[in-house]
């Protein structure tokens, strides 16, 4: 691959350090700036923000406090005192009425709208700026609102009075006794009427949204739908209420966006919040950050180019000759050196090509009869182990027509056809494992008519090397030595296995018998036969075949040897070492 053979060259990592060493200092300078540019606008942002929500925060409480006075300023009116201490019975509704009327008229001079609810302990009635005049039974769950109201002298997000279900932004002025005949004031603001309150206060269109939370953790805000996610809600009441020194900021993504919250405390021990849209305004900081970013990345990959270029122009010629020379040196004298550019290397490489073009002229004219001679005696050979397999079939199949087992012949016909197609397709070549196995089998089949299913035949083979490439009818022709004169007089159950497996870097094949094997005279004879690979001598001229055969295809260090098996039999080990799949499947 080209990036690794870059990289394998030492001027190149030598140009690349140096880039590298040059890029690393300047995208950490320009990380660091940004950061610190973001950072440092981020913290005016906070402060600028703050003020505003602190403003917000004061005209907000101003509202409410306005509110406070008009119910403090009614607590001395002549008529609501005649009205406290009338009798119970001897109440005048017309008196209730015109103060209720008063009173809704103070109500709307006010800029913060809200309710204002007078009640009567002593008298029982409930004379509302809103919601008209009832008694007190007309509300439910009153007398458990009388038993809290005493705690209601701050603002918070409560029940409201009248309606149990809904929330309202309430106080309570007055003084409050379980006895007492003095007139009690129930404010309560809705949540609409709270949020248009901070909606007009609110100025700037980059604040997202701007609500009001109390301690237990109630928020009022115009998207409900946003304070469904408890995490925000948790992150804002820690912020506040969740530490000895809050600060009441935090940083939160949602929706695919990063909001800055900010909370100021208001009324009564509540918050007022806002949520901006930090995105939005460090947008154009964030737009520098990247065109800084892109500005490292042009120069990047510029000295990549350059560094390439310069490989390109100095290493790679000398890496192509480089391979040349290897290839020449391993025996490919088909190996060319390419001259990419027109200077002193491409002179070089000139020379370098006709001269491997010249030896492997020479090397061709001196071993092409070699050759021709190695392959007109692999037909020879193969010639040889053909007809031997025949002859036996043929008396096989002339017993069995003798003894008047046709379906036998018949089953010897077909195997002895389907060897024969299988064969003739392979070619002169080399073929892979599996299908000479496949010849074994066929062989066996055509044996076990012969000898009455007395030979058995195993098979042990790594699948890596089902695919490993033998000369054509190498291990049916093991078989075949082994069932001819190791097996001629079976009685008794035999074995014929053939083993193939890796052992370090070896390919190891292995024919194993259970016959009659041979004795130690015998066996030195065989050996000595495989030595000296002289096909004059007929004993032992199927495994000098196999031998030199193999040999043709793997090289002189092929080797194959015989051995006893125990407890009787042979076993005949065909050894390749040093195997590479790349160079022979």
């Amino acid at each position: 691959m080209p990036f690794r053979r870059f990289f394998q060259s030492k001027i190149s990592r030598m140009l690349f350090a140096t880039f590298v060493i040059l890029a690393i200092p300047l995208i950490v300078i320009n990380f660091v700036i940004t950061s610190r540019g973001i950072q440092l606008m981020r913290a005016q942002i906070s402060g600028a923000y703050r003020n505003s929500l602190a403003l917000i925060a004061d005209q907000f409480q101003d509202r409410l406090k306005d509110l406070e006075m008009m119910a403090a300023s009614m607590t001395i009116d002549d008529a609501l005192n005649a009205m406290c201490i009338a009798e119970k019975g001897e109440e005048n509704l017309f008196e209730y009425v015109q103060f209720q009327s008063r009173m809704r008229g103070y109500v709307n001079q006010r800029i913060l709208k809200g309710n204002i609810s007078v009640i009567l302990p002593k008298q029982g009635w409930v004379i509302s700026a809103l919601n008209g005049i009832d008694r007190q039974e007309a509300y439910a769950d009153f007398d458990t609102y009388w038993e809290k109201i005493g705690d209601y002298g701050t603002w918070r997000i409560r029940r409201s009075l009248k309606d149990k279900e809904e929330d309202c932004f309430s106080t309570v002025v007055g003084y409050v006794n379980q006895n007492q005949t003095n007139a009690v004031f129930v404010i309560e603001i809705e949540k609409d009427q709270v949020l248009e309150a901070l909606s007009d206060i609110r100025t700037d269109h980059t604040m997202d949204e701007v609500f009001l939370m109390d301690a237990e953790g109630k928020i009022y805000g115009q998207d409900s739908g946003r304070y469904q996610d408890e995490d925000l809600v948790q992150a804002i009441h820690l912020a506040n209420w969740g530490q000895e020194e809050a600060s009441g900021d935090l940083t939160y993504r949602m929706d695919g966006r990063m909001y800055r919250v900010l909370c100021e405390p208001a009324a009564g021990g509540d918050v007022i919040g806002m949520m901006i849209d930090e995105e939005s305004i460090l947008r154009p900081v964030y737009a520098t950050r990247w065109w800084a970013y892109a500005a490292v990345g042009v120069f990047f990959c510029v000295s990549l180019l350059y560094t390439f270029f310069t490989y390109r122009r100095i290493t790679q010629p000398v890496g192509s000759l480089q391979a040349a020379m290897r290839r020449v040196e391993s025996g490919d004298f088909t190996a060319r050196a390419c001259a990419h550019y027109q200077n002193e290397l491409s002179d070089v490489t000139v020379s370098f090509n006709q001269m491997v073009e010249r030896m492997d002229e020479m090397i061709h004219e001196r071993y092409a009869r070699e050759l021709q001679m190695k392959q007109t005696q692999l037909r020879f050979l193969r010639a040889q182990i053909n007809p031997h397999f025949l002859y036996n079939c043929l008396f096989t199949l002339y017993t069995l027509i003798k003894n008047e087992d046709l379906d036998s012949a018949a089953d010897m016909a077909i195997y002895l056809g389907q060897y024969y197609q299988i064969n003739t397709r392979a070619g002169d070549g080399a073929i892979p494992l599996y299908q000479d196995l496949e010849h074994v089998r066929l062989l066996i089949k055509i044996h076990n008519m012969r000898f009455q299913n007395l030979l058995s035949y195993e098979e042990e083979v790594d699948d890596a090397l089902k695919m490993f490439k033998i000369p054509n009818l190498a291990i049916m022709t093991l078989a075949e030595n082994s069932i001819t004169h190791g097996l001629k007089s079976i009685h008794e159950p035999s074995l014929f296995k053939v083993q193939a497996a890796f052992e370090g870097e070896d390919v190891v094949i292995r024919v194993l018998d259970s016959g009659l094997g041979a004795s130690d005279e015998r066996l030195e004879e065989m050996r000595g036969a495989l030595k000296s690979a002289s096909v004059d001598q007929a004993d032992a001229r199927g495994l000098q075949n196999i031998q030199l055969r193999f040999q043709m295809l793997y090289g002189e260090e092929t080797y194959m040897s015989v051995d006893h098996n125990t407890p009787h039999g042979l076993i005949v080990t065909l050894r390749i070492p040093k195997w590479e799949a790349d160079g022979h499947v």
